[in-house]
């Protein structure tokens, strides 16, 4: 039987956003806070969401310019000294424009540094909050010594780090040995809600399984455990540090150029999904894993301290203990079963729907904001909707 060709009613499905007055806002957090958004566009939906929930908050968005993305390392080198232009920039015309936010919120490093090197030359200090850190440590003894130096400085000059998950709020302020700079926790979602009835079924068979992303994946093991089964695996990965040395069997395609719609379209048309990991203390793996929630797909996933947070096993996922070939060999043969990648499908999409899809994404930022307010002192407490309108 051949596999019916998958059809989307949108080219983006993680960007629609919901028509005027469609978001059910229960909070408006008075906040002045100036959101540097390079890699983002206005008319992203998690930016008019924000809008919406923190009417008092500017943003400034770049990828329009086209030069917000990258997908080559050539690309991420040339972007390095953009970022902290832009950061720069955009920390001057707001001071300029005024009112001085309470707060500026970026989501790299570089683009910190940016804002540092601003505060510097402008004499004006505003509290900049990190929105997402993930700390990778690398092979090489020196070089996670100079990286874990470098964050220690960099995160020491800021007010707060946004973590997507408790483990890691409660992990890294230990780790880097910081007690002024705060570490809070949100769930990370959003910008790709996929409206139930949009939600991919397969048809026919036999299909494929397909694993994405590059940070903190074992594809060597990964590999080893899909040896001489009987299913087809598609690798998504643009970078060739996990790829190197890798000993792909004949049941293995890399997808090296697959971004986008040809993205979305590869996880909607697989079975399910694999994502093994190889730390467990590295923040990995939760973006896929979301999107094949948001998809109802089924996700065999490496058990860690972050991953277990967003998941249940058998009920909206599959976890499996890590380094283990037998132990995955076993999930997939379990999980091929369509009936169970059904139920567990099902559920996993109803999980994201109500834990991780653009509303409650943005609330868990708030409380996260809260947080911040409370701590540091800038800001007015939450408000009522109805109360914040008249």
């Amino acid at each position: 039987m051949v596999r019916k060709p998958l059809v989307f009613k949108d080219s983006q499905l993680w960007r629609i956003r919901p028509s005027s007055g469609q978001f059910n806002i229960t909070n408006i957090f008075k906040m002045k806070i100036h959101f540097i958004f390079p890699s983002a566009q206005y008319d992203w939906p998690l930016v008019n969401f924000l809008r919406e929930t923190l009417p008092d908050a500017t943003f400034d968005c770049g990828a329009a310019s086209g030069f917000g993305r990258y997908h080559y390392g050539i690309q991420l080198l040339a972007k390095i000294p953009w970022l902290a232009c832009y950061a720069f920039n955009s920390w001057m015309a707001r001071i300029k424009q005024g009112p001085l936010p309470d707060y500026i919120c970026v989501g790299t490093d570089i683009e910190v540094i940016g804002c540092l090197l601003a505060q510097f030359f402008s004499g004006i200090k505003i509290p900049i909050i990190f929105l997402g850190f993930i700390y990778t440590p690398r092979k090489s003894l020196l070089l996670t010594k100079i990286r874990w130096l470098y964050f220690r400085i960099l995160l020491a000059q800021i007010t707060a780090v946004i973590c997507y998950s408790k483990y890691e709020s409660d992990y890294l302020p230990k780790l880097f040995r910081l007690k002024k700079t705060l570490f809070v926790a949100t769930l990370f979602g959003g910008n790709f809600d996929v409206p139930k009835d949009w939600v991919a079924k397969n048809e026919g068979g036999p299909g494929y399984v397909v694993s994405a992303g590059r940070s903190g994946r074992d594809y060597h093991l990964l590999c080893d455990a899909v040896r001489g089964l009987p299913v087809e695996l598609h690798i998504i990965c643009d970078s060739s540090h996990p790829l190197q040395g890798l000993d792909c069997p004949a049941n293995v395609t890399i997808l090296r150029n697959c971004y986008g719609d040809k993205y979305v379209e590869e996880l909607a048309g697989a079975d399910m999904v694999l994502l093994i990991l190889n730390n467990d203390n590295l923040s990995s793996g939760q973006m896929v894993l979301l999107n094949a929630m948001a998809l109802g797909k089924l996700a065999i996933i490496t058990r860690t301290a972050t991953t277990m947070e967003y998941g249940e096993h058998l009920k909206t996922c599959y976890f499996v203990g890590p380094d283990s070939v037998e132990e995955i060999r076993s999930a997939i043969g379990i999980c091929s079963k369509p009936e169970i990648r059904e139920s567990i499908g099902a559920e996993a999409h109803r999980y994201f729907m109500e834990n991780h899809s653009l509303e409650p994404y943005v609330q868990s930022l708030v409380k996260a904001f809260e947080k911040i307010v409370q701590h540091n002192g800038h800001g007015q407490s939450i408000a009522k909707v109805d109360d914040a309108k008249h």
